[in-house]
């Protein structure tokens, strides 16, 4: 043995270390190690998922995955379709998913929308959830897991870019949500590509549905994928979707730390708090970054039930200059709510 007591490696030890393809895990090692990571981190243990199968490659990846570890994780797996009816052709992807349940012998709930229209994205998405809530609510589900793979995550990022957003729409798709009926959201498959998911079902030589509206540019997200994101990739950079995933990885992380700051500075500040009345110490918030201020707002109307959607970002700036130079010292603000900065204390008044 040499003086240092090093012990060789044989060839093919060396070969595997140097050679990145041969350390590659299997797809299926791969999804089921992300799931995996996943559960173990939001400690999912001993509880019911309800899944979201559509019948597309990622849902049914997804549910593959799941019941791949639901032994490791002592988890039980119901499944929830909700068919739109917005093809005549949909109902055989509901009865497929039926099948694909029966297969597998897991509890299969099928909704289906009370009229067949066009409708938008945003309602199409709300019609799902409501039928993903109740359902799971009925089964006693703590959670629903969706196959928002990191394909979606640069979808949802670019859309936010082109639609004029600020560092919190540039933080995409949570991996985990709460709703206010305690349920949470569980999107397991976000640090996963399409690509991969596409070689985990080769590997199974499992079938899938392919849903003929998707090759529609009709929807913004569908001309995004399949018109914007492919020219991007071959005109500008060939992985704009791991830089625009990167992207929302690290707007998370900024944003975690200014609602993290923020929420302590509010507390800090606060002289008075009445249902229709605050008033804060303009002293404690100087020298605080506008961003912390803005913030900071965000989490007074939250924490007042305030009407938020109309507040907007001018609001939150005049908001800021008032807190941080007194300047207006007087602003109207949506919801018959006004602020009123005098000397060192910001006072926000709801009239009746």
């Amino acid at each position: 043995m040499p003086a240092w007591g090093l012990k060789f490696a044989d060839n093919e030890t060396l070969a595997k270390v140097c050679d990145p393809v041969m350390n590659r895990p299997s797809p299926q090692q791969r999804i089921q190690d992300v799931l995996s990571n996943r559960l173990d981190s939001d400690q999912v243990f001993e509880d019911k998922i309800l899944v979201a199968v559509s019948g597309g490659a990622d849902s049914v990846a997804l549910f593959r995955g799941l019941m791949g570890i639901r032994e490791q994780h002592r988890i039980e797996l119901m499944v929830g379709h909700f068919d739109h009816a917005l093809r005549p052709d949909s109902a055989n992807d509901a009865e497929w998913v039926r099948e694909l349940c029966q297969r597998w012998q897991v509890p299969c709930w099928i909704g289906r929308t009370d009229q067949a229209e066009r409708n938008s994205e945003e309602r199409a998405r709300q019609q799902r959830y409501e039928f993903l809530t109740r359902t799971a609510i009925a089964h006693h589900c703590g959670w629903i897991a969706v196959a928002h793979t990191a394909s979606d995550q640069a979808e949802t990022v670019l859309h936010h870019i082109l639609r004029g957003t600020g560092l919190k729409g540039l933080t995409g798709i949570p991996a985990v949500r709460r709703l206010t009926n305690g349920i949470r959201i569980l999107r397991p498959l976000l640090a996963v590509s399409r690509q991969e998911v596409l070689a985990f079902l080769n590997e199974f030589e499992q079938d899938y549905r392919v849903d003929s509206s998707n090759e529609s540019n009709i929807y913004t997200r569908n001309r995004l994928r399949n018109e914007l994101l492919p020219h991007l990739r071959q005109e500008f950079n060939p992985r704009v979707e791991e830089a625009l995933v990167r992207l929302s990885d690290q707007a998370r992380e900024s944003q975690t730390a200014i609602e993290t700051i923020a929420g302590r500075l509010l507390a800090d500040s606060q002289l008075e708090i009445q249902r229709d009345c605050v008033r804060l110490s303009r002293q404690t918030m100087f020298g605080q970054p506008r961003a912390v201020i803005r913030e900071l707002f965000v989490q007074l109307w939250q924490a007042q039930d305030w009407p938020r959607q109309e507040l907007s970002a001018w609001h939150l700036d005049q908001l800021a200059d008032m807190a941080l130079t007194s300047t207006p010292p007087r602003h109207s603000l949506p919801g018959r709510l006004d602020a009123l900065s005098r000397g060192n204390v910001l006072t926000v008044r709801r009239h009746s």
